[in-house]
Protein backbone atom coordinates (compact mmCIF):
# COMPACT_ATOMS: atom_id res chain seq x y z
CA UNK A 1 0.00 0.00 0.00
CA UNK A 2 1.46 3.33 -1.09
CA UNK A 3 1.69 5.94 1.66
CA UNK A 4 0.79 9.56 1.04
CA UNK A 5 3.46 12.16 0.31
CA UNK A 6 2.58 13.88 3.58
CA UNK A 7 3.04 10.62 5.50
CA UNK A 8 6.50 10.13 3.98
CA UNK A 9 7.53 13.68 4.88
CA UNK A 10 6.15 13.20 8.40
CA UNK A 11 8.19 10.02 8.89
CA UNK A 12 11.37 11.87 7.91
CA UNK A 13 10.80 14.58 10.52
CA UNK A 14 9.24 12.37 13.20
CA UNK A 15 11.95 12.82 15.84
CA UNK A 16 11.78 16.61 15.72
CA UNK A 17 7.98 16.54 15.59
CA UNK A 18 7.73 14.23 18.63
CA UNK A 19 10.02 16.52 20.62
CA UNK A 20 7.89 19.48 19.59
CA UNK A 21 4.69 17.68 20.65
CA UNK A 22 6.19 17.07 24.11
CA UNK A 23 7.04 20.75 24.31
CA UNK A 24 3.47 21.68 23.33
CA UNK A 25 2.13 19.39 26.08
CA UNK A 26 4.24 21.33 28.60
CA UNK A 27 2.92 24.61 27.19
CA UNK A 28 -0.64 23.35 27.53
CA UNK A 29 -0.09 22.36 31.17
CA UNK A 30 1.30 25.78 32.03
CA UNK A 31 -1.53 27.57 30.25
CA UNK A 32 -4.08 25.50 32.19
CA UNK A 33 -2.24 26.27 35.43
CA UNK A 34 -2.46 30.01 34.79
CA UNK A 35 -5.95 30.05 33.28
CA UNK A 36 -7.86 27.15 34.79
CA UNK A 37 -11.14 28.54 33.43
CA UNK A 38 -9.71 29.51 30.07
CA UNK A 39 -10.93 28.07 26.76
CA UNK A 40 -9.68 24.78 25.41
CA UNK A 41 -6.79 25.22 22.98
CA UNK A 42 -6.53 23.48 19.61
CA UNK A 43 -2.86 22.50 19.65
CA UNK A 44 -2.43 18.90 18.48
CA UNK A 45 -5.19 17.58 16.20
CA UNK A 46 -4.94 14.49 14.03
CA UNK A 47 -4.08 15.05 10.39
CA UNK A 48 -5.46 13.28 7.29
CA UNK A 49 -3.28 10.23 8.03
CA UNK A 50 -4.57 9.87 11.59
CA UNK A 51 -1.32 11.15 13.13
CA UNK A 52 -1.21 13.67 15.95
CA UNK A 53 0.55 16.81 14.69
CA UNK A 54 1.08 20.36 15.88
CA UNK A 55 -1.51 22.78 14.55
CA UNK A 56 1.36 25.11 13.63
CA UNK A 57 2.61 22.53 11.10
CA UNK A 58 -0.76 22.64 9.32
CA UNK A 59 -0.17 26.22 8.18
CA UNK A 60 1.82 26.03 4.94
CA UNK A 61 2.69 29.36 3.24
CA UNK A 62 2.07 28.64 -0.43
CA UNK A 63 3.00 30.86 -3.36
CA UNK A 64 0.19 30.37 -5.85
CA UNK A 65 1.13 32.60 -8.82
CA UNK A 66 -2.34 33.38 -10.14
CA UNK A 67 -3.52 37.03 -10.31
CA UNK A 68 -6.84 36.01 -8.70
CA UNK A 69 -5.01 34.84 -5.57
CA UNK A 70 -2.54 37.66 -4.97
CA UNK A 71 -4.89 40.25 -3.44
CA UNK A 72 -6.68 39.65 -0.16
CA UNK A 73 -10.24 40.39 -1.34
CA UNK A 74 -9.90 38.40 -4.57
CA UNK A 75 -8.27 35.40 -2.91
CA UNK A 76 -10.94 35.26 -0.18
CA UNK A 77 -13.75 35.19 -2.75
CA UNK A 78 -12.11 32.68 -5.11
CA UNK A 79 -11.12 30.24 -2.35
CA UNK A 80 -14.57 30.34 -0.75
CA UNK A 81 -16.00 29.48 -4.18
CA UNK A 82 -13.58 26.58 -4.67
CA UNK A 83 -14.07 24.94 -1.28
CA UNK A 84 -17.47 23.86 -0.01
CA UNK A 85 -17.83 24.53 3.71
CA UNK A 86 -18.99 21.55 5.78
CA UNK A 87 -20.66 22.85 8.98
CA UNK A 88 -20.14 20.87 12.20
CA UNK A 89 -22.85 18.77 13.76
CA UNK A 90 -24.26 20.57 16.82
CA UNK A 91 -23.05 21.11 19.39
CA UNK A 92 -19.86 22.58 17.84
CA UNK A 93 -16.62 21.65 19.54
CA UNK A 94 -12.91 21.73 18.86
CA UNK A 95 -12.14 19.57 15.82
CA UNK A 96 -10.18 16.42 16.57
CA UNK A 97 -9.15 15.94 12.92
CA UNK A 98 -7.79 18.72 10.71
CA UNK A 99 -6.41 17.98 7.25
CA UNK A 100 -3.53 19.85 5.64
CA UNK A 101 -4.51 22.67 3.24
CA UNK A 102 -3.24 20.91 0.10
CA UNK A 103 -5.53 17.95 0.83
CA UNK A 104 -8.48 20.27 1.49
CA UNK A 105 -7.96 22.08 -1.83
CA UNK A 106 -7.81 18.79 -3.69
CA UNK A 107 -11.02 17.55 -2.03
CA UNK A 108 -12.70 20.98 -2.50
CA UNK A 109 -14.54 20.66 0.81
CA UNK A 110 -13.60 21.31 4.40
CA UNK A 111 -14.53 22.30 7.93
CA UNK A 112 -14.29 25.85 9.23
CA UNK A 113 -10.76 25.28 10.52
CA UNK A 114 -9.69 23.69 7.22
CA UNK A 115 -11.17 26.51 5.11
CA UNK A 116 -9.30 29.04 7.26
CA UNK A 117 -6.04 27.07 6.88
CA UNK A 118 -6.31 27.29 3.09
CA UNK A 119 -6.96 31.05 3.07
CA UNK A 120 -4.17 31.77 5.58
CA UNK A 121 -1.65 29.61 3.70
CA UNK A 122 -2.36 31.35 0.38
CA UNK A 123 -2.27 34.86 1.90
CA UNK A 124 0.98 34.11 3.76
CA UNK A 125 2.45 32.99 0.45
CA UNK A 126 1.30 36.28 -1.10
CA UNK A 127 3.14 38.31 1.54
CA UNK A 128 0.35 39.09 4.00
CA UNK A 129 0.72 38.80 7.79
CA UNK A 130 -2.29 36.52 8.11
CA UNK A 131 -2.54 34.27 11.18
CA UNK A 132 -5.58 32.12 11.86
CA UNK A 133 -7.88 32.90 14.75
CA UNK A 134 -9.77 30.53 17.04
CA UNK A 135 -12.60 32.51 18.54
CA UNK A 136 -16.12 32.72 19.84
CA UNK A 137 -18.53 34.27 17.36
CA UNK A 138 -21.63 36.30 18.15
CA UNK A 139 -24.68 33.99 18.13
CA UNK A 140 -26.89 36.97 17.33
CA UNK A 141 -24.76 38.19 14.39
CA UNK A 142 -23.27 35.21 12.59
CA UNK A 143 -21.58 35.68 9.19
CA UNK A 144 -24.62 34.16 7.48
CA UNK A 145 -26.89 36.92 8.84
CA UNK A 146 -25.05 39.43 6.66
CA UNK A 147 -26.27 37.58 3.56
CA UNK A 148 -29.66 38.39 2.08
CA UNK A 149 -30.78 34.83 1.40
CA UNK A 150 -33.70 33.20 3.26
CA UNK A 151 -32.85 30.73 6.00
CA UNK A 152 -31.71 27.26 4.97
CA UNK A 153 -34.06 24.39 5.70
CA UNK A 154 -31.72 21.39 5.58
CA UNK A 155 -31.93 18.93 8.47
CA UNK A 156 -28.43 19.88 9.65
CA UNK A 157 -29.29 23.57 9.68
CA UNK A 158 -32.55 22.95 11.55
CA UNK A 159 -30.68 21.02 14.23
CA UNK A 160 -28.14 23.85 14.45
CA UNK A 161 -30.88 26.48 14.79
CA UNK A 162 -32.68 24.45 17.46
CA UNK A 163 -29.45 23.92 19.39
CA UNK A 164 -28.43 27.59 19.23
CA UNK A 165 -31.91 28.62 20.35
CA UNK A 166 -31.49 26.52 23.49
CA UNK A 167 -28.01 27.90 24.13
CA UNK A 168 -29.09 31.49 23.53
CA UNK A 169 -31.91 31.13 26.05
CA UNK A 170 -29.45 29.92 28.68
CA UNK A 171 -26.90 32.69 27.97
CA UNK A 172 -23.94 30.27 27.85
CA UNK A 173 -22.06 30.85 24.59
CA UNK A 174 -18.65 29.52 25.56
CA UNK A 175 -18.58 26.17 23.77
CA UNK A 176 -21.60 26.71 21.54
CA UNK A 177 -20.08 29.19 19.10
CA UNK A 178 -16.48 28.17 18.41
CA UNK A 179 -15.29 29.46 15.07
CA UNK A 180 -12.18 29.81 12.89
CA UNK A 181 -11.31 32.71 10.63
CA UNK A 182 -8.29 34.63 9.32
CA UNK A 183 -7.11 38.02 10.55
CA UNK A 184 -4.79 40.05 8.31
CA UNK A 185 -2.58 42.32 10.40
CA UNK A 186 -0.63 45.47 9.47
CA UNK A 187 1.87 46.39 8.25
CA UNK A 188 2.54 45.14 4.74
CA UNK A 189 0.58 44.85 1.48
CA UNK A 190 -1.21 48.12 2.20
CA UNK A 191 -3.00 46.80 5.29
CA UNK A 192 -3.42 49.59 7.85
CA UNK A 193 -5.91 48.07 10.29
CA UNK A 194 -6.71 44.49 11.38
CA UNK A 195 -8.93 42.94 8.74
CA UNK A 196 -11.01 39.80 9.19
CA UNK A 197 -11.72 37.20 6.51
CA UNK A 198 -14.63 34.82 6.88
CA UNK A 199 -13.08 31.96 4.93
CA UNK A 200 -16.34 30.03 4.52
CA UNK A 201 -18.04 32.87 2.63
CA UNK A 202 -15.18 35.06 1.37
CA UNK A 203 -16.45 38.06 3.29
CA UNK A 204 -13.80 40.66 4.24
CA UNK A 205 -14.41 43.04 7.18
CA UNK A 206 -12.07 45.72 8.47
CA UNK A 207 -11.99 46.44 12.19
CA UNK A 208 -12.51 50.10 11.30
CA UNK A 209 -15.68 49.24 9.36
CA UNK A 210 -19.05 50.53 10.55
CA UNK A 211 -20.44 47.00 10.26
CA UNK A 212 -20.69 45.00 13.47
CA UNK A 213 -18.19 42.16 13.68
CA UNK A 214 -19.73 38.68 13.85
CA UNK A 215 -17.07 37.74 16.44
CA UNK A 216 -17.07 38.26 20.21
CA UNK A 217 -13.69 37.22 21.58
CA UNK A 218 -10.38 35.79 20.41
CA UNK A 219 -9.07 32.67 22.10
CA UNK A 220 -5.86 32.18 20.11
CA UNK A 221 -3.92 33.14 16.98
CA UNK A 222 -1.47 30.92 15.13
CA UNK A 223 0.57 30.72 11.94
CA UNK A 224 3.44 28.57 10.63
CA UNK A 225 5.93 30.01 13.14
CA UNK A 226 4.07 30.34 16.42
CA UNK A 227 0.90 29.98 18.48
CA UNK A 228 -0.38 32.75 20.75
CA UNK A 229 -3.01 31.96 23.39
CA UNK A 230 -5.01 35.03 24.35
CA UNK A 231 -4.87 35.64 28.09
CA UNK A 232 -7.82 38.07 27.88
CA UNK A 233 -10.12 35.57 26.29
CA UNK A 234 -13.31 37.35 27.40
CA UNK A 235 -12.25 40.83 26.28
CA UNK A 236 -14.03 42.38 23.29
CA UNK A 237 -11.98 42.59 20.09
CA UNK A 238 -10.17 45.92 19.63
CA UNK A 239 -7.36 47.36 17.49
CA UNK A 240 -4.91 47.65 20.39
CA UNK A 241 -4.98 43.95 21.26
CA UNK A 242 -3.08 42.75 18.17
CA UNK A 243 0.43 43.56 19.40
CA UNK A 244 1.60 39.96 19.65
CA UNK A 245 4.64 40.99 21.69
CA UNK A 246 2.38 42.22 24.51
CA UNK A 247 2.66 39.51 27.17
CA UNK A 248 -0.29 40.93 29.11
CA UNK A 249 -2.52 39.80 26.23
CA UNK A 250 -0.70 36.93 24.51
CA UNK A 251 1.07 33.83 25.82
CA UNK A 252 3.29 32.57 22.97
CA UNK A 253 4.29 29.00 22.33
CA UNK A 254 7.72 30.06 21.01
CA UNK A 255 9.18 33.20 22.57
CA UNK A 256 11.58 35.35 20.54
CA UNK A 257 12.70 37.22 23.66
CA UNK A 258 11.30 40.62 22.66
CA UNK A 259 7.91 40.38 24.35
CA UNK A 260 6.93 42.22 27.52
CA UNK A 261 3.80 43.20 29.38
CA UNK A 262 2.61 46.74 28.71
CA UNK A 263 2.93 48.82 31.87
CA UNK A 264 -0.45 50.43 31.37
CA UNK A 265 -2.29 47.14 31.37
CA UNK A 266 -2.97 45.06 34.44
CA UNK A 267 -2.70 41.28 34.29
CA UNK A 268 -5.94 39.58 33.39
CA UNK A 269 -7.63 37.50 36.06
CA UNK A 270 -10.68 35.35 35.34
CA UNK A 271 -13.88 37.07 36.47
CA UNK A 272 -17.08 35.72 37.90
CA UNK A 273 -18.50 35.84 34.38
CA UNK A 274 -15.61 33.63 33.22
CA UNK A 275 -16.56 31.09 35.83
CA UNK A 276 -20.20 31.23 34.79
CA UNK A 277 -19.37 30.82 31.10
CA UNK A 278 -16.68 28.19 31.57
CA UNK A 279 -18.06 26.01 34.38
CA UNK A 280 -19.07 23.20 32.04
CA UNK A 281 -15.74 22.94 30.21
CA UNK A 282 -13.56 19.88 30.46
CA UNK A 283 -9.84 19.73 29.90
CA UNK A 284 -8.58 17.89 26.86
CA UNK A 285 -7.03 14.46 27.19
CA UNK A 286 -3.55 16.06 27.17
CA UNK A 287 -4.21 17.99 30.38
CA UNK A 288 -2.94 16.23 33.52
CA UNK A 289 -4.94 16.08 36.76
CA UNK A 290 -4.84 19.26 38.82
CA UNK A 291 -2.58 17.79 41.49
CA UNK A 292 0.17 17.10 38.93
CA UNK A 293 0.21 20.53 37.27
CA UNK A 294 3.50 22.35 37.44
CA UNK A 295 3.63 25.38 39.72
CA UNK A 296 4.58 28.64 38.03
CA UNK A 297 5.45 30.75 41.05
CA UNK A 298 4.34 34.36 41.44
CA UNK A 299 4.94 35.40 37.84
CA UNK A 300 1.89 35.94 35.66
CA UNK A 301 3.91 35.67 32.43
CA UNK A 302 5.73 32.48 31.54
CA UNK A 303 8.07 32.62 28.55
CA UNK A 304 9.01 29.66 26.42
CA UNK A 305 12.69 30.43 26.96
CA UNK A 306 12.23 29.44 30.61
CA UNK A 307 10.48 26.27 29.49
CA UNK A 308 13.38 25.37 27.24
CA UNK A 309 15.87 25.98 30.02
CA UNK A 310 14.12 23.47 32.25
CA UNK A 311 12.83 20.99 29.69
CA UNK A 312 15.33 20.72 26.83
CA UNK A 313 19.07 20.85 26.33
CA UNK A 314 18.95 23.07 23.24
CA UNK A 315 16.90 25.88 21.81
CA UNK A 316 13.82 24.26 20.36
CA UNK A 317 12.67 25.31 16.90
CA UNK A 318 9.44 24.71 15.05
CA UNK A 319 10.13 21.60 12.93
CA UNK A 320 10.00 21.79 9.16
CA UNK A 321 6.42 21.04 8.24
CA UNK A 322 5.57 17.62 6.83
CA UNK A 323 2.67 19.10 4.84
CA UNK A 324 3.03 19.98 1.17
CA UNK A 325 2.31 23.45 -0.25
CA UNK A 326 -0.99 24.21 -1.94
CA UNK A 327 -1.10 23.73 -5.71
CA UNK A 328 -3.99 25.26 -7.66
CA UNK A 329 -4.02 24.72 -11.40
CA UNK A 330 -5.37 27.11 -14.00
CA UNK A 331 -8.06 24.55 -14.82
CA UNK A 332 -9.20 24.47 -11.20
CA UNK A 333 -9.46 28.26 -11.16
CA UNK A 334 -11.53 28.27 -14.35
CA UNK A 335 -13.89 25.62 -13.05
CA UNK A 336 -13.90 27.33 -9.67
CA UNK A 337 -16.70 25.20 -8.25
CA UNK A 338 -16.61 21.41 -7.82
CA UNK A 339 -18.09 20.12 -11.10
CA UNK A 340 -18.37 23.66 -12.48
CA UNK A 341 -21.32 24.74 -10.32
CA UNK A 342 -22.60 24.72 -6.77
CA UNK A 343 -26.18 24.68 -5.52
CA UNK A 344 -27.48 26.08 -2.25
CA UNK A 345 -31.04 25.21 -1.18
CA UNK A 346 -32.86 27.70 1.04
CA UNK A 347 -36.47 28.16 2.10
CA UNK A 348 -38.32 29.18 -1.06
CA UNK A 349 -35.25 29.71 -3.24
CA UNK A 350 -32.47 27.71 -4.90
CA UNK A 351 -29.17 29.50 -5.59
CA UNK A 352 -26.76 28.18 -8.21
CA UNK A 353 -23.22 29.50 -8.67
CA UNK A 354 -21.53 28.75 -12.01
CA UNK A 355 -17.90 28.92 -13.06
CA UNK A 356 -17.15 31.47 -15.80
CA UNK A 357 -18.01 30.19 -19.31
CA UNK A 358 -19.58 26.98 -17.98
CA UNK A 359 -23.23 28.03 -18.39
CA UNK A 360 -24.64 28.12 -21.96
CA UNK A 361 -26.08 31.63 -21.44
CA UNK A 362 -22.99 32.94 -19.62
CA UNK A 363 -24.72 33.02 -16.24
CA UNK A 364 -22.57 32.96 -13.11
CA UNK A 365 -25.39 33.25 -10.55
CA UNK A 366 -29.03 32.11 -10.81
CA UNK A 367 -31.76 32.55 -8.18
CA UNK A 368 -34.89 30.44 -8.67
CA UNK A 369 -37.76 31.48 -6.39
CA UNK A 370 -40.60 29.08 -5.58
CA UNK A 371 -44.14 29.57 -4.35
CA UNK A 372 -45.54 27.70 -1.34
CA UNK A 373 -47.04 25.15 -3.74
CA UNK A 374 -43.59 24.42 -5.19
CA UNK A 375 -44.03 26.05 -8.60
CA UNK A 376 -41.40 28.43 -10.00
CA UNK A 377 -42.38 32.01 -9.19
CA UNK A 378 -39.50 33.94 -10.74
CA UNK A 379 -35.91 33.53 -11.93
CA UNK A 380 -33.09 36.07 -11.61
CA UNK A 381 -29.83 35.55 -13.53
CA UNK A 382 -26.52 37.40 -13.39
CA UNK A 383 -24.08 37.25 -16.33
CA UNK A 384 -20.42 38.00 -16.91
CA UNK A 385 -18.38 38.63 -20.07
CA UNK A 386 -21.24 38.39 -22.54
CA UNK A 387 -20.60 39.87 -25.97
CA UNK A 388 -23.93 41.73 -25.94
CA UNK A 389 -23.12 43.33 -22.56
CA UNK A 390 -26.04 41.68 -20.76
CA UNK A 391 -25.50 41.95 -16.99
CA UNK A 392 -28.68 40.55 -15.44
CA UNK A 393 -32.15 39.37 -16.35
CA UNK A 394 -35.28 39.02 -14.23
CA UNK A 395 -37.89 36.55 -15.51
CA UNK A 396 -41.20 36.62 -13.62
CA UNK A 397 -43.43 33.65 -14.44
CA UNK A 398 -46.69 35.23 -13.31
CA UNK A 399 -49.28 35.67 -16.05
CA UNK A 400 -49.58 39.31 -14.98
CA UNK A 401 -46.02 40.03 -16.14
CA UNK A 402 -45.05 40.01 -19.78
CA UNK A 403 -41.46 39.93 -20.98
CA UNK A 404 -38.13 39.86 -19.18
CA UNK A 405 -36.56 42.74 -17.26
CA UNK A 406 -32.95 42.83 -18.45
CA UNK A 407 -30.03 45.15 -17.73
CA UNK A 408 -27.09 45.84 -20.06
CA UNK A 409 -23.72 47.47 -19.50
CA UNK A 410 -23.36 51.11 -20.49
CA UNK A 411 -22.48 51.45 -24.15
CA UNK A 412 -24.45 48.34 -25.16
CA UNK A 413 -27.94 48.51 -26.61
CA UNK A 414 -30.61 45.87 -26.27
CA UNK A 415 -31.40 44.10 -29.54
Amino acid sequence: MCESEGAARYKASKVAEDEFLDYIASYRRRYNSLYARGPLLLLTPENEDGRMVSVVSLVVPSRVPHPQLLLMQDAARVLSDMITYTPPQPPPSLPTRVRSPAVVVKAQEGSGAECALVVASVLLGAGYHAPLSRDQHNPHLSPEILLTYPARTSSISRRQVDYEARVNSSGDYTEAHLHFWVVVLPPGRGVTTPTFIESTTGQVLSLSSSLALPYLYIHALFNHTNYWACTKYNQAISCDMFDLSDRSVWMPLMDDGVGAAKASQAPHHPTHQDNKNQNNQQYSHHTPPSHSREKVGDSQYITTSSLMASGTKHALKVPTTWATPIIITEEALIERFPGGWREEVYSGVVVRHYSPFSHPRGATLIFTFFSKSGSVKEVWEKYEQREDGLVSCHRPTSRHHRGDLCQHQEGHTQT
